[in-house]
């Protein structure tokens, strides 16, 4: 009996003196934020590391700080946050960096009461002829799809539709006020600029969820 407790203790002794295998984790509290705007990196590794242990990443920079470190990006884009040391390779933290301009002050709409409200323009009669609408003030019912559009650059970008869903006419491209809805019909306040390359996009200024079948009071073409 003697002997076999003995050989248990060794057993457990040997197996808690097994080293673990050396690792790297890294970890943010945000995976979205701004230009400029300093992201704490949580380092979990059995070993002490610099900022020399970070891959370098253009555009941005990691700078060590009372030994806690800290990501800053300098340009708009999806980064990829890696370290390494004798080997070990951490896992990719993917930091998405994202900068909306502010309103410009032509832009700001004055608050205009619900019974006062002019009926709106489906997105459907802008898209077949944005010109008639290029820097004015107008209401858009559209249909806003539960998708992120990219352009040539990577930069993500929301898009409209007509009312009932057609992609007849196309997609409708926004700027401004982010949305932090979709998947429904919206009211959109704003203003229809050209951009350089000859398309249209709404600068949205106030964005509103329609619930029901109300805003579908549109206006005649």
């Amino acid at each position: 009996m003697r002997k076999g407790m003995i050989a248990t203790v060794l057993c457990l002794a040997l197996s808690g003196c097994v080293a673990k295998p050396d690792s790297i984790s890294l970890s943010a509290e945000k995976e979205k934020i701004q230009v400029k705007e300093p992201l704490e990196i949580v380092v979990s590794s059995s070993r002490s590391l610099s900022a020399d242990a970070f891959e370098p990443i253009e555009d941005a920079q990691i700078v060590e700080q009372n030994g806690r470190f800290y990501f800053e990006a300098f340009e708009n884009g999806v980064y990829s946050i890696v370290a390494r040391q004798n080997q070990i390779v951490s896992n990719a933290l993917i930091v998405d960096v994202g900068y909306h301009d502010p309103k410009p002050e032509e832009y700001e709409l004055e608050p205009v009461p619900d019974e006062e409200r002019p009926k709106t323009l489906d997105a459907g009669w802008v898209l077949a002829d944005p010109a008639a609408y290029v820097d004015r003030q107008i209401t858009v019912l559209a249909s806003l799809p539960q998708v992120v559009m990219r352009d040539e650059n990577g930069q993500p970008y929301a898009v409209a539709l007509p009312a009932d869903g057609n992609e007849e006419h196309g997609l409708l491209r926004l700027s401004g006020e982010p949305l932090s809805f979709g998947g429904c019909l919206a009211e959109l306040d704003g203003v229809l600029e050209q951009r350089e390359d000859g398309t249209y996009e709404l600068y949205v200024v106030e964005a509103r969820m329609v619930l029901d079948g109300a805003a579908r009071n549109t206006t005649e073409q």
